[in-house]
């Protein structure tokens, strides 16, 4: 599996300011979509979620200067995990997405 990478303040700050001039609201994969020609990088649809949710509403106002911080936390089923994302890009190269009950959903069926 490789590395988790997140995203840049900065990052989050320029997709957040893209979504919320898109009439109409982009969807997901949209935002997938102009986040991977801007800096070449596949963003999660959990990612694009998350990024654009209230937890980072503070980004909206270009004098911020509180960051916000987020603890990321080491795996407890590696493996496991490491087949999800095998499937999870196998999906999205097809063109589907995914979501958090679809990857539990999944989970289970493999878990057993």
């Amino acid at each position: 599996m490789p590395p988790k990478r997140s995203i840049s303040i900065e990052q989050r700050r320029a997709l957040r300011n893209w979504a919320h001039r898109q009439t109409p609201k982009p969807s997901h994969k949209q935002c997938i979509e102009w986040f991977l020609e801007q800096y070449s990088y596949r963003l999660s649809q959990s990612t694009v979620s998350e990024s654009l949710s209230d937890t980072f509403s503070n980004l909206d106002d270009p004098t911020s200067t509180i960051l916000t911080i987020v603890r990321v936390r080491g795996s407890q089923w590696p493996e496991l995990e490491a087949i999800l994302w095998e499937w999870q890009l196998r999906i999205e190269r097809q063109g589907g997405f995914t979501t958090g009950d679809i990857l539990r959903e999944k989970a289970r069926q493999i878990w057993s």
